[in-house]
């Protein structure tokens, strides 16, 4: 018999989710208890604690957080979750003892209702900056241009040369497109997502509207894949910046 504590949750912790426009607060939730058995201290090695929610713990899918192993002289256990909805979120606690063998589940006393925190953020407008080697007039080179997400809305095209610029979904399509010239349009559903072409006193072109493209590699990457040409008139290298709203992180 474990006579236990109930759980509790403490203040929120401010962390931004992954792939969606806003932070969620974090809650914490502890569960503590007290132990004893006949059994010798060499056999048990210690303990197992879930969060759950419904009237089963040994429902998996029920589980709020990944299950928790302790050594035997543990009494307290915290984990961090991040809900998207309320939820009224019990515990339960189980011996593990040498040989594989463990005890059946404990119901910790007391539940704990937990409700999402979440805030709306403004995603931030940032620049992406890009730069070829040196090319000769028509040539051109690829850049993968890092980005601090995975989706992006481009609002502005800069280069300081004149320069055609195209952007890729994936390096692939990058690569089926390269033979394209400047008089064609791109074939459908071939994964560019926006080109421009500056000149001469028209270096920065302001998109309205602007390009929403998005990484499809598999798992997606923070890249964009970009295919520069020199139109400058000479050789140089080309230096691209895009001012863009990253929409996926």
């Amino acid at each position: 018999m474990m006579p236990v504590t109930a759980i509790q949750h403490s203040d929120a912790l401010i962390l931004l989710d992954a792939g969606t426009p806003y932070i969620v607060g974090r809650k914490r939730l502890k569960a503590s208890w007290t132990y004893s058995s006949t059994n010798t201290p060499t056999v048990h090695v210690g303990f197992t604690v879930i969060f759950y929610t419904g009237s089963d713990p040994q429902d998996e899918a029920a589980r709020v957080a990944s299950a928790v192993d302790v050594g035997p002289n543990i009494r307290t256990v915290e984990v961090a979750i991040a809900p998207t909805v309320s939820m009224v979120v019990k515990a339960a606690v189980r011996a593990r003892y040498a040989g594989g063998s463990v005890s059946e589940w404990t119901v910790l006393p007391g539940t704990v209702t937990v409700t999402p925190e979440v805030i709306a953020v403004t995603p931030t407008r940032v620049d992406v900056q890009g730069v070829t080697g040196a090319l000769a007039d028509g040539a051109t080179e690829d850049l993968d241009l890092a980005i601090s997400g995975k989706s992006i809305r481009v609002l502005r095209i800069a280069t300081d040369v004149p320069a055609w610029v195209r952007l890729y979904t994936t390096a692939a399509y990058r690569t089926d497109d390269s033979g394209r010239p400047i008089t064609s349009d791109p074939t459908p559903d071939t994964g560019i997502f926006g080109e421009v072409l500056t000149a001469p006193g028209n270096l920065e072109l302001d998109l309205n509207p602007s390009f929403y493209g998005s990484n499809m590699d598999d798992p997606p990457a923070g890249i964009v894949y970009a295919a520069i040409t020199n139109k400058s008139g000479g050789a140089s290298p080309v230096q691209v910046t895009l001012t863009c709203v990253v929409e996926e992180n």
